[in-house]
């Protein structure tokens, strides 16, 4: 009789942990765990102090106990005898680990079967539970191999849709995972998954089923981030700009989908925007001319320029500033004339301060900051809309 820690004793010949509850959770019972190499494979039972035993056998019997929580890894490897290889796995699949390793425990010929295969087992475990298999209808189904496994758990029973489960990957597995996998093979083409990519992540998987139509893009060759909302706002701008002819002879489509990296779909996006504006600029030139045969410049700047922000004045300084920003400002032109509107540059920056006008019950102007304009359209940082609003905030 060996004795790991004070309330934990382990019998190796009958194969047994016991683990004293009473000094562990201040409870009057002890838990006695069967190893791997126990004839009848791991379980485990209650012994009260009225000497009754309550045992669980059934590898598909949720745990009350928090028994793999209890138990450090060098206690279930050195003690229990459980493979390292195979407590390390089953770790991934948290509220079933446990039963899983019931079941290997009892059945070890699937262990070398398994292989690679651990979410497929996995999902023909949770399968089994759902649908009050027995143990040995399990068993039964796994000795048949992947593709009866996967035609027990109503999934595509080929060599590609193995392929794709064997490369789905989660920090953890549970009900979310497992509904996903069935989402993803009658919603989202697993063959093109399966074929372009090395890793497929839940995360994706989740993302893609919202965005379906974003399933061919090249990006995911090389995706791991659990961030959407930049890929998102950059493939929505493309799309938005797609509607346009901004760029005639380019099938944007195509290029989305040949774009590998994030950088590659902004450098896209920025071209994009560049031929808008230059295609929009290009309209104003009239309109700029008729702009300075009616006015030279724009009516006096509500607020007086400072070392940071100054006043455009001129539609000539407007239309320099659309051209450097590669955006359409020319658009404010008929505000400002209006006295609705009125724009600064902030300086040294390449960023540009729109003012909205109001006028106070005293007829005096109230300037309101719309919006700040970068290159391109890109939204300001933190650092630049917090001297704006302090500059605003000081008239």
């Amino acid at each position: 009789m060996t004795s790991i820690t004070d309330p934990i004793i382990w019998h190796p010949n009958r194969q047994e942990l016991h683990l004293d509850l009473k000094r562990l959770l201040n409870i009057d019972s002890k838990l006695v765990l069967t190893g791997w190499h126990h004839p009848a494979g791991l379980s485990w039972w209650l012994c009260f102090v009225d000497g009754i035993e309550e045992r669980h056998t059934n590898p598909f019997e949720s745990l009350y106990f928090p028994i793999p929580e209890m138990l450090a890894d060098d206690t279930a490897i050195h003690y229990l005898g459980i493979p390292a290889h195979l407590l390390s796995t089953s770790k991934r699949y948290r509220a079933d680990s446990f039963g899983m390793l019931v079941c290997l425990s009892r059945h070890k010929s699937l262990v070398k079967t398994m292989g690679n295969n651990w979410t497929l087992f996995w999902k023909c475990y949770r399968q089994a539970k759902a649908e009050l298999w027995t143990e040995q209808q399990l068993i039964n189904v796994c000795n048949k191999g992947a593709v009866e496994m996967m035609h027990a758990c109503h999934l595509p029973a080929n060599q590609a849709a193995i392929s794709t489960l064997t490369k789905f990957s989660a920090d953890n597995f549970g009900q979310f995972q497992f509904d996903l996998i069935d989402h993803l093979f009658s919603e989202l083409d697993y063959h093109q998954l399966n074929a372009t990519h090395d890793i497929i992540f839940d995360h994706q998987v989740h993302f893609l089923l919202k965005y379906p139509h974003l399933e061919g893009l090249g990006v995911w060759r090389n995706w791991t981030s659990n961030n959407y909302d930049e890929l998102l706002r950059t493939v929505k701008s493309i799309q938005a700009l797609a509607q346009r002819p901004v760029l005639p002879a380019v099938n944007i489509q195509e290029q989305m989908q040949s774009c590998e990296s994030l950088s590659a779909l902004k450098t896209l996006q920025n071209a994009l925007q560049d031929a808008k504006a230059q295609n929009e600029l290009l309209n104003y030139d009239k309109p700029l001319e008729s702009a300075y045969r009616a006015s030279a410049s724009f009516p006096p700047p509500p607020v007086t320029s400072t070392e940071t922000f100054e006043a455009i004045t001129t539609p000539s300084q407007l239309f320099q500033l659309s051209k450097s920003l590669n955006f359409n400002l020319m658009s404010y032109v008929q505000g400002i004339n209006e006295g609705k509107y009125y724009l600064y540059r902030i300086k040294p920056d390449e960023a540009v301060v729109v003012l909205m006008l109001f006028k106070t019950n005293d007829n005096r102007v109230k300037p309101v900051i719309q919006s700040i304009i970068k290159k391109y359209g890109d939204l300001p940082n933190k650092s630049l809309m917090q001297s704006a609003n302090k500059w605003i905030h000081t008239l």
